[in-house]
């Protein structure tokens, strides 16, 4: 989660939900580049340090936990 001025960001596995004064905006995070983009840019957490494998690995999971998380009814 990331609070700039009245704009809240929340990442949540692969859904970035984007909160501000007229509303939320909630879009799924499809590919692995846009979501270390948002996880290192956007968020600001320093991930440098992971091999290619490590970060691959990490977005495997997190992928699979997503699609895991709609395949049981996503709410």
């Amino acid at each position: 989660m990331r609070r700039s001025g009245t704009v809240v960001d929340i990442l949540r596995g692969c859904v970035l939900s984007e909160r501000d004064e007229t509303g939320e905006r909630v879009r799924d995070i499809d590919t692995a580049s846009e979501w270390w983009g948002i996880v290192i840019e956007g968020f600001g957490l320093a991930y440098g340090d992971l091999t290619a494998p490590e970060r691959d690995a990490l977005w495997r999971n997190v992928r699979a936990a997503h699609d895991a998380w709609e395949a049981a009814g996503r709410p």
